[in-house]
Order: structure tokens, then C-alpha cells, then sequence
């Protein structure tokens, strides 16, 4: 079932390819079952599909969700991977999450240890967990309001409203 699932992301990725560089190739995918807190491994073939390539018990406890992106032990920590538990097949959407996960692989190999060295909260607390465990602050109040102004200025098709929070 998770080879058949994978090929509908091969399938679309094959459409999106060349929207933009993050998007240009695929990345390793380990699908989590929480209570055995394991990945099983999938990635290219030469040929550009997906292969199983192993289970691996993860060196620290999975929640029972996860939709991430993070370098696995199995790859010495040099090659990020869209981690996903197995329930994102249950999800109708479940492409965006993969793709938006690509997207974080595509960073890690070209700027983000670069941007997080330079992190306060990375020096703070010195833990590649620290994302998963201090989840992002949707309900802060600075987030709000920027957020808030952004999709104000989508609603009334005013990209000039939308630049300059780019650099908040």
C-alpha cells in the first residue's frame, strides 16, 4: 500500500518538478508506526522510483502524529527525509503535506544550517528535537497580526501590501 501511495507522489511530482527548485526532485521518505516508534525507508532506485530500503528503530521516541523533515541516523545525518506517520494515507490531502515536507529537505541541503546556526533558539537549546518540542507559536500575538495582515492582503489581491513582511 505505501509503494502504491508513493507513486501518486512520483506521479505529481512529475507535474511540479519545474515550478520551482525546491520542488525540482524527490526526497527519502520514512513512514513511522508510533507504538513500535520504527521507520520503514523509502527511497529512489536509479530510476527514479521509490524502493524500500529498510526499518530502522528510531533513536528517539516518535509522537503519534508527525508530518516532518529532518537527516536521519540512517543517512549519518547528512541527508534529509520526509518523516510521516503511516496515517497521512488517510488524509485526502496527504500530497501537500509531502511536498511541503520536500520543501524543508530542499532547504536543509542548501541554507538551513547556515540560517540555524545563526538561530538564538538553536543556541538556546542546543537540541535538534527543540522543533518538536516547542511547537510553533500559531497563537502568539506577533504571529497573529502579521499573519492577519498577510491574508488581508491576499483577499484583496494587493501584493504590495505582502513584500515587505518578508523580512519581519
Amino acid at each position: 500500500m505505501i509503494l502504491e501511495e508513493l507513486r501518486k507522489i512520483e506521479k505529481l511530482h512529475s507535474e511540479l518538478k519545474d515550478l520551482h527548485p525546491s520542488l525540482s526532485k524527490l526526497y527519502p521518505v520514512a513512514i513511522t508506526e508510533p507504538i513500535e516508534n520504527n521507520l520503514h525507508i523509502y527511497d529512489l532506485a536509479p530510476l527514479g522510483n521509490y524502493e524500500y530500503i529498510t526499518e530502522e528503530i528510531a533513536d528517539f521516541p516518535l509522537p503519534d502524529k508527525i508530518r516532518a523533515a529532518f537527516p536521519l541516523e540512517f543517512y549519518e545525518y547528512k541527508k534529509s527525509c520526509c518523516v510521516v506517520s503511516v496515517d497521512i494515507f488517510e488524509e485526502e490531502d496527504s500530497f501537500v503535506t509531502f511536498f511541503h515536507e520536500f520543501v524543508h529537505c530542499y532547504q536543509f541541503e542548501t541554507c538551513e544550517q547556515k540560517i540555524r546556526s545563526s538561530l538564538y533558539i538553536i543556541k538556546e537549546y542546543d537540541s535538534p528535537m527543540w522543533e518538536i518540542n516547542h511547537p510553533f507559536p500559531y497563537e502568539e500575538d506577533f504571529f497573529v497580526n502579521v499573519f492577519g495582515q498577510i491574508e488581508n492582503a491576499v483577499k484583496i489581491n494587493d501584493p504590495t501590501k505582502i513584500v515587505g513582511f518578508s523580512r519581519v
